[in-house]
């Protein structure tokens, strides 16, 4: 197959070179990898058309953006995860091996960034979590997998790329690690949403405070007006 060739365990299910039971890096790469970002595209269109039925809904969740740290931790991650991927992506390139569906990773990580530091597209996106929790958890789990089905089917020490350019030993660390930024990506934004949530809605009731007050005193101004006046 075009977008993986040079794969010498081939691209379906199976692999050539082992009885593994995991589908072959190939099949990983092009047909599971890019699989949440493709779920996380059809969640958002879906909770986009409810708040199309529903605007009312919308307009209820709050639209401030989480405060600094968080924000600032989860860009280290984003920024981490594209690095990641990118080492990956060049290093299969300079073996020779096609790099499959892979780009895919960063249409995810350009999504998690917006809903987390947008809280939802400001507030737009019903459940936005549901699709943080997809993309996450999908990034992880394929990471993961595709670390062991390497480990199966080609061994750490495989000799035809060993001393190489990308040994496979390397490029299962890669994955683990890009595995385990994502599940740091879930702890945040899990931790997000049990405080978060509280921290959104104190803020915005402080401020519908400040704003009573003002409109008070404006409403207290003019009624001392009127009684000087009388």
């Amino acid at each position: 197959m075009k977008l993986c060739s040079n794969r010498p365990e081939g691209f379906g299910p199976s692999s050539q070179l082992s009885s593994s039971s995991l589908p072959t890096t190939c099949f990983i790469d092009t047909m599971l990898i890019p699989l949440p970002t493709w779920l996380a595209l059809l969640l958002l269109s879906l909770l986009f058309l409810h708040t199309l039925l529903c605007p009312s809904l919308s307009t209820s969740q709050p639209r401030t953006r989480p405060p600094t740290l968080p924000l600032t931790l989860h860009f280290l991650l984003m920024l981490s995860l594209v690095l990641m991927n990118s080492i990956i992506i060049a290093r299969l390139s300079l073996l020779g091996w096609r790099i499959g569906l892979l780009p895919f990773t960063y249409v995810s990580v350009i999504l998690s960034s917006g809903l987390f530091s947008t809280n939802g597209f400001r507030g737009r996106v019903r459940y936005w979590g549901v699709i943080s929790t997809v993309i996450w958890a999908g990034g992880a789990t394929m990471s993961f997998l595709q670390a062991a089905g390497l480990v199966q089917q080609l061994g750490w020490d495989w000799e035809e790329r060993k001393g190489g350019r990308y040994p496979v030993g390397d490029e299962v660390v890669d994955g683990l690690v890009v595995g385990a930024l994502w599940v740091v990506v879930g702890v945040l934004d899990g931790v997000w949403g049990v405080w978060g949530r509280r921290w959104v809605e104190g803020r915005v009731e402080s401020r519908v405070e400040r704003r009573a007050g003002k409109v008070d005193e404006i409403d207290q101004g003019v009624n001392n007006k009127g009684n000087l006046a009388c």
